[in-house]
């Protein structure tokens, strides 16, 4: 499999995490992939918990909470959804488009408040730049 540091962005709009309150989230994928029993989740590839690295880019990867528990290297502060930001709290950096043209994929950086770093949250669960 090809090494890759960036999630095709293709991939983040059919993600969803509309909390009731403020709280930390993982980011499900609406779609079951190939219907693992706990969904897919948006991750920070390689590495695994503490060990992954946001350099190495995100990915779809199987969610943990059903298990009981949030991954740490998939965990979003809804916090920040009011503005705009896929915030990882506990990496302190944002997903961010590569670039504005469509196709574009993501990569986590420094939280910035750039456009390249706004995503709209629709009441439907999506996540749109």
């Amino acid at each position: 499999m090809p090494k890759s540091k960036s999630l095709p962005i293709a991939l983040c709009m059919i993600c969803f995490a509309i909390p009731a309150s403020a709280e930390n989230v993982e980011i499900y994928l609406l779609d079951m992939l190939d219907n693992t029993q706990n969904g897919y989740c948006i991750d920070i590839a390689k590495g695994r918990e503490e060990a992954a690295n946001p350099d190495d880019g995100l990915q779809g990867h199987t969610c943990y909470s059903p298990g009981g528990a949030l991954g740490y290297d998939q965990t979003f502060d809804t916090d920040r959804f009011a503005d705009g930001e896929l915030f990882m709290v506990n990496f302190d950096v944002c997903a961010q488009l590569v670039s504005p043209e469509a196709g574009s994929a993501l990569e986590l950086a420094t939280c910035d408040g750039s456009d390249l770093q706004n995503f709209t949250f629709s009441g439907e669960g999506l996540i749109v730049p």
